[in-house]
């Protein structure tokens, strides 16, 4: 049944979703800096989403790894800190269409990937990937209000670039609105909490 209610949910929101205009997050507007000056967290409302556990590093911060192989485009890309589970949310569903992924260190690791709508899992994915070089992953998880980012190997990060997204214009957010209204009686599934700052740390 759950899997009905969901099939049906797509449905309504593709149409609503595909009014936005797909944008890809290169990272390349955050920060300045270069070196390990660069690290920082990307800030709340960046690109119209929220950023939990997520930093931008420039491609020489630490060269010849993974941090320097996973920039796609200019000069920065996005990583999770300590290892630990990265999570993107957003106040209505958004789009996660594709994105590169690179593995800081290891040479051979795995990405899950889990989209959540109103604390309900609706996508999961998980995908190898390694330090020579990006992965680019086609995800199309759409109609979703939060991503959550988890390495396999808990004690290395993962590198992201050039993210594919599509966030609702104003317009059709009532569609979306009420198309969500269905799921929230459903039975949450619980999120992970999120990590320490690592600058802090």
């Amino acid at each position: 049944m759950k899997r009905l209610i969901l099939a049906a949910l797509a449905s309504i929101l593709g149409p609503a979703l595909s009014m936005a205009q797909a944008t890809v997050i290169g990272f390349d507007d955050v920060t300045i800096d270069t070196g390990t000056d660069s690290i920082t967290p990307i800030p709340a409302g960046y690109d119209s989403l929220d950023w939990n556990n997520l930093y931008t590093a420039s491609s020489d911060a630490y060269p010849g790894t993974g941090y320097a192989a996973g920039v796609t485009s200019s000069d920065y890309a996005a990583f999770n800190g300590y290892g630990a589970p990265a999570i993107i949310t957003a106040s209505a569903p958004f789009s996660l269409i594709s994105g590169n992924f690179t593995a800081a260190y290891d040479t051979s690791d795995s990405l899950e990937v889990d989209g959540y709508l109103n604390g309900n899992e609706v996508y999961t994915t998980t995908f190898n990937i390694g330090d020579a070089g990006p992965t680019t992953e086609t995800l199309n998880f759409d109609g979703v209000d939060t991503v959550v980012f988890t390495n396999a190997d808990s004690t290395e990060s993962f590198v992201a670039d050039d993210l594919a997204v599509s966030v609702p214009e104003p317009a059709s957010l009532g569609l979306v609105g009420l198309a969500t209204m269905a799921f929230l009686r459903r039975r949450r599934q619980t999120l992970p909490a999120l990590p320490p700052d690592p600058i802090e740390a």
